[in-house]
């Protein structure tokens, strides 16, 4: 009687061989280590260039967000892109 599973697909898979699981553990391997061999290779180039930035504002707004809450409320649009409600004096 076979055994049975959660997944219907479990005794379908194909086997890997030791080949296939040194290939793939080694690509694995180059791929974790070659971030720190392209630093350091950089590193030892130097830049020629000198960064000009000292800080960076970000605003990140995922999705599509009304815009009522965005930094523009269109206060002098059409009532239907508007809204119903007006604009308030800030400053």
């Amino acid at each position: 009687m076979p055994a049975k599973t959660a997944c219907s697909s479990y005794f379908q898979l194909p086997n890997i061989s030791r080949r296939g699981f040194l290939q793939a553990g080694a690509l694995g391997g180059l791929g974790i280590s070659l971030p720190g061999i392209l630093r350091s290779e950089a590193l030892a180039m130097g830049s020629s260039i000198a960064p000009k930035a000292k800080s960076v504002i970000l605003l990140w707004l995922q999705g599509g967000v009304s815009h009522h809450d965005t930094f523009d409320p269109k206060p002098y649009a059409p009532s239907n892109i508007r809204g119903e409600l007006n604009t308030i004096q800030t400053t």
